[in-house]
Parts: C-alpha cells; structure tokens; sequence
C-alpha cells in the first residue's frame, strides 16, 4: 500500500519542532486505518494536521504548565 503522507513531507510543512514519536504514531495509525477514514483524499488530510498539530501542541502546553 502506498503511504497516505511521509515522513519527509510531515517535515517539510513543519514549523517548528517535529516530535519524531508523535510523528510516527500518526503515520502508523494513516497507514493502517487512513483510507477507511477517508484520509487518503487531500482536502481531508489537509484539515486533519493542522487541527491534530494544536491539539498536540495544546496538550503539551497544559501537561508543561498547567491548566
């Protein structure tokens, strides 16, 4: 099966930091589950990172400061 997104271009779009385990956690999870949900057509995935990126970053900002 060919992979819904790599590796590479998740560090090309990338702001900042790449968590290299959340990362790889998400790319195993669209490898095996991806196309049942939908996430092989551009304009769903295209609102899935950006929407999963600040909840991670949300979620590490809590855990690191509370709230």
């Amino acid at each position: 099966m060919n992979e819904i997104i790599s590796a590479h271009q998740l560090r090309t779009a990338a702001k900042g930091k790449v968590y290299e385990g959340n990362m790889n956690s998400v790319l195993v999870a669209l490898d095996r589950f991806g196309v049942d949900l939908g996430m092989n057509k551009p304009h769903i995935l295209a609102q899935f990172f950006p929407r999963s990126c600040t909840k991670a970053a949300t979620s590490n900002m809590t855990a690191r400061y509370g709230g």
